[in-house]
């Protein structure tokens, strides 16, 4: 029937989650989290907001990165992804008692593979970014793995 409310497109019924969650020791104890959230559209492209936080840390230095981003997203054949996204990295770096601040931006594109069909699954990306500012310490290309639900 015509003009139902079952005919009407709502953002609370296109949401996706996901994102990733990474822990690790190598000379030192690495963490990231990386959770984001967005609407879709027919379940082939979407946008959203997220955030980005990792830690590297020894005994005599430490690394963290936090920073907000948007991001849009398509996806083929219910298992190739696209991705651009824009971040705003902040950073801080300690060593030895001495502390620096500085931030970075990232655009970063690229794209990868999602299992588990249209309603999400497990997910592994590249990105490469193409501001490459010269604050930016991470390494090209980033390596994202992590869950998509309902995308």
């Amino acid at each position: 029937m015509k003009g139902s409310d079952t005919d009407k497109w709502r953002a609370r019924d296109n949401l996706f989650y996901g994102g990733g969650l990474g822990l690790g020791y190598s000379n030192g104890w690495i963490l990231n989290i990386n959770p984001q959230v967005g609407i879709h559209y027919k379940k082939v492209i979407g946008g959203g907001v997220g955030f980005d936080y990792q830690y590297y840390g020894t005994t005599a230095a430490s690394f963290q990165s936090i920073g907000p981003s948007v991001f849009a997203r398509a996806k083929a054949f219910d298992a190739i992804l696209f991705q651009a996204e824009y971040v705003q990295l902040y950073l801080k770096e300690s060593f030895l008692g001495e502390s620096y601040s500085y931030n970075a931006p990232m655009f970063l594109v690229g794209g990868g593979y999602q299992s588990g069909g249209e309603n999400g699954g497990l997910f592994l990306m590249l990105l490469w970014d193409l501001i490459q500012d010269p604050y930016n310490p991470l390494p090209m290309p980033i390596i994202r793995a992590g869950v998509s639900i309902g995308f």
